[in-house]
């Protein structure tokens, strides 16, 4: 194996200097407007009181999106020029749309921090959150949130390396002692999660292994691995607010919407349907419900 050219502590100073050249004061300028308007609280409802103070307790429900569904999501995502992240991502914010009732939407999402090539395969860790903010307008047809969705990405990520604790402090804001601060929700994906190995993983399957460790950081935190053929989902949240038939139910719905926006793209955001998670009886799912955990 070649030594490495970079080590962490070369990361480390290329973040301090990066702090003051233009390039951060840009970024600076791009996220302070993205929240010069008043920053939403996202209003879930929830089948326990929220307590006084975030409790990171939790659990994870694992579901999976089938072959046939997965294909489907990626033509969609080819024929509109958008990716898988942000195809699931437009669902997700949807739904949380839906339950919440609020059109003001941020979601966080981690990034990797790796933005130059040199420091893909230095040990460390150098991520960094950064936050989707969407306006859902329910007048809208699916593809006009989708490309609008697939703009906002690109600005965020082009932007990425500013760090999100400096974004706080600049913004002046402090989280309330039973919430994080800026986002309640977050989305990730990790894409072609084995098709980037060095050896031939053809014959090999990969099985999720249930290695939970009880705790949400965020009262709703949806990852999913993209692996193979299908894609893989957790959805991690907060007992102290949700019973698991209700994040089930959720699940449930974040498929609903999944298939539907498949099914008709030019289908309106407010005749997207779902269910009510928080009063509606538990039914039956055409999609595989498993415990596991990432």
């Amino acid at each position: 194996m070649e030594p490495l050219r970079l080590q962490y502590k070369d990361f480390s100073e290329w973040q301090r200097n990066v702090f003051l050249n233009e390039q951060v004061a840009k970024q600076e300028r791009f996220w302070l407007n993205r929240f010069s308007s008043e920053i939403p609280k996202l209003a879930l409802p929830t089948d326990y009181p929220r307590p006084s103070y975030k409790s990171y307790e939790g659990d994870q429900v694992g579901f999976i999106l089938d072959e046939k569904t997965t294909m489907s999501l990626k033509q969609l995502s080819l024929e509109t020029e958008t990716t898988l992240y942000m195809v699931l991502l437009s669902a997700f914010t949807i739904l949380l749309s839906k339950i919440s009732g609020q059109e003001d939407i941020v979601v966080g999402t981690p990034v990797a921090g790796r933005t130059h090539v040199d420091l893909a395969n230095i040990m460390g860790i150098m991520i960094n959150n950064i936050c989707m903010r969407n306006l859902v307008d329910k007048d809208k047809i699916f593809m006009e949130f989708l490309k609008e969705i697939r703009q906002n990405t690109i600005e965020a990520y082009d932007n990425q390396t500013f760090p999100f604790e400096m974004l706080v402090e600049k913004l002046g804001v402090t989280a309330e002692p039973s919430r994080s601060v800026l986002f309640d929700a977050m989305f990730g994906l990790n894409s072609n999660l084995y098709s980037n190995s060095e050896h031939d993983t053809s014959n090999i399957e990969f099985i999720p292994s249930a290695v939970g460790n009880g705790t949400a950081k965020y009262n709703l935190n949806l990852q999913g691995n993209e692996a193979q053929n299908e894609i893989q989902l957790t959805m991690e949240y907060s007992i102290k607010l949700f019973k698991r038939e209700t994040i089930i139910r959720l699940v449930e719905d974040y498929q609903k919407i999944l298939l539907q926006i498949i099914g008709d793209r030019s289908i309106k955001i407010k005749d997207i349907g779902i269910g009510d998670p928080f009063k509606i009886p538990k039914r039956h799912s055409s999609m595989e419900m498993v415990d596991f955990y990432f």
